[in-house]
């Protein structure tokens, strides 16, 4: 069974900019999975966002935010959620 971390190619996700924050976040559509840097990276098109908990213009068409799990600064990520 799946978690809403189980992020997969094809997936409809949410992507928040700031963990455990639901103000600042994008949604839309995992395109695919690719390395920078030696971290791997989720490769988002981006259908909405939301900045300080209102809907803007989105100004990027593409994001690519760590892969759950990735270790960081500030231990794991878990940014991206499964809609």
């Amino acid at each position: 069974m799946r978690t809403k971390y189980d992020v997969e190619i094809g997936d409809k996700v949410v992507s928040y900019d700031f963990q455990h924050s639901d103000e600042c976040y994008c949604e839309g559509t995992v395109f695919g999975i690719s390395d920078f840097q030696g971290c791997p990276r989720y490769e988002i098109q981006v259908e909405k966002q939301v900045w300080l908990g209102k809907e803007v213009k989105i100004n990027s068409e593409m994001i690519y935010p760590p892969v759950n799990g990735t270790i960081s600064i500030f231990g794991p990520t878990e940014g991206v959620e499964l809609i």
